[in-house]
């Protein structure tokens, strides 16, 4: 989902990918790929993703850490810490 700074949201695009493997480097080209789709259809630019706390997001996140911020969803994160704490 794009979600513009004028409170605009739009659905970009979504990949099937549960016949490939689902690791760091697929999620880089997804993200890459999603980047180049709004800089050509939207004329804009992407400056940050959020994401859930998974290993491969993370990953993701450090392999862009150079071209563009990467944060956790805080309210993922505050998820699993209650549920560790619950149990």
């Amino acid at each position: 989902m794009l979600h513009s700074c004028d409170n605009k949201r739009v659905s970009l695009d979504a990949w099937d990918i549960s016949g490939d493997i689902e690791n760091g480097e697929k999620v880089t080209e997804i993200v890459c790929r999603a980047i180049e789709f709004v800089t050509e259809t939207y004329k804009t630019n992407v400056y940050a993703i959020v994401s859930d706390n998974a290993s491969v997001m993370v990953k993701m996140g450090n392999e862009l850490d150079q071209t563009i911020w990467h944060s956790t969803c805080s309210s993922h994160t505050a998820n699993l810490f209650a549920k560790s704490v619950l149990d």
